[in-house]
């Protein structure tokens, strides 16, 4: 029998993180800062730290969509990273 989950179970939390040295306050000001500086902003992510240990290859797929929205950040807000 198949049962269809109705609920998402985890969802770890995201967060943005900036160097204070950048002159900017808000996540619109960071983008406008990236927008006029392409390429010279680099992006981490320990998404895959959720991975289950010895799957090397589920860390690869974590790894691969957290690429895949990172460049659709990259083509909504023309920020070229």
């Amino acid at each position: 029998m198949y049962v269809q989950p109705y609920v998402q179970p985890y969802v770890p939390p995201y967060a943005l993180s900036a160097d204070p040295s950048l002159p900017v306050k808000s996540v619109r000001e960071l983008i406008a800062y990236a927008r006029v500086r392409p390429g010279t902003l680099k992006w981490g992510s320990s998404y895959a730290l959720f991975a289950p240990a010895g799957k090397p290859e589920e860390c690869l797929a974590i790894f691969a969509r957290e690429l895949a929205r990172m460049e659709k950040f990259s083509r909504t807000s023309g920020v070229k990273l």
